[in-house]
């Protein structure tokens, strides 16, 4: 080893010339972190029910989540939330509302709102005036044209997505 300028500190210094000094160049090559305690981990069920949540709910903080989770008989602290959540990349709302819409395909939400939704409301002789939808734009009460099946989709994915739909009533 060179007696000059060292890049490394003291503690580091010997540690790496010990590793070579026993294991010559192998004891230098890349030296891996430890690996997690998995006895630390949560039980596979609940980091399963932790998961499923944050896509259900992903407006809750990890504190709501894990209140609401114990309501339901899930005992896991807001800490543990959060290690699950950044363990399957769900670490903010953003990502986590992505992984509601993945679930939910919007065209099928699209469907169900003029096959069901809409002949519904005809049936009880309610005019609807719009239909807001949680992303705040509004589907003016017209079926959604045949065209094409990009197209189509295209315009499903912008009118309306699964998770809350409210009605405006002439």
């Amino acid at each position: 080893m060179c007696q000059g300028r060292v890049i490394y500190s003291r503690d580091s210094y010997y540690r790496f010339r010990k590793l070579y000094d026993q294991y010559r160049e192998e004891g230098l090559q890349e030296i891996s972190r430890r690996k997690p305690l998995l006895k630390n981990r949560v039980v596979f069920e609940i980091e399963e029910a932790v998961v499923a949540y944050a896509i259900e709910y992903p407006a809750y903080g990890q504190l709501r989540a894990s209140n609401e989770l114990e309501k339901k008989g899930i005992f896991i602290s807001p800490g543990g939330v959060r290690n699950v959540w950044l363990r399957h990349n769900l670490q903010n709302m953003k990502v986590r509302l992505k992984a509601l819409e993945e679930k939910y395909d919007p065209l099928v939400a699209a469907d169900t709102v003029n096959d069901k939704v809409l002949p519904f409301y005809e049936e009880q002789e309610v005019k609807l005036l719009r239909i807001l939808t949680d992303r705040g734009s509004e589907y003016k009460g017209s079926a959604i044209p045949a065209i094409f099946p990009k197209q189509r989709n295209e315009y499903a994915r912008h009118m309306i997505s699964l998770s809350y739909v409210s009605a405006v009533f002439h």
